[in-house]
């Protein structure tokens, strides 16, 4: 896996953890306590808080959708190999059921040759 696709994933399991709920939580307090401290006008914190909240949700929207397209890869993968299992045990099972039946055949016929004997 490249760095950035490890990048990403390292990203996609932290979205939504408890570290990132308390993060953001006093990011948004801080925020919102520089207008209530008279430090930054509401309307200017609001512009910058929004449009990095909204750069944040493009962020975390493509590092999901290359998360998902991985483990859809990944996905197919498996069912691919696991198709080809399934075919060679299929194989496997036929040829045991005919010898199998082969040998009930045999055991049959040497029966009913003895019968015929006596």
């Amino acid at each position: 896996m490249k760095a950035g696709d490890r990048f990403g994933e390292w990203i996609a399991r932290r979205i939504g953890s408890p570290l990132s709920i308390i993060l953001h939580t006093v990011a948004f307090v801080a925020c919102f306590g520089t207008v209530f401290l008279g430090e930054i006008p509401l309307p200017n914190m609001l512009l910058w808080l929004t449009t990095i909240v909204s750069l944040e949700a493009i962020y975390i929207g493509l590092f999901l959708q290359n998360s998902s397209n991985r483990h859809g890869d990944e996905s197919e993968h498996q069912a691919h190999a696991d198709f080809v299992t399934n075919l060679e045990a299929k194989k496997d099972i036929e040829q045991l059921m005919q010898t199998l039946a082969r040998i009930e055949t045999e055991k049959l016929d040497t029966i009913l040759t003895e019968l015929r004997q006596h």
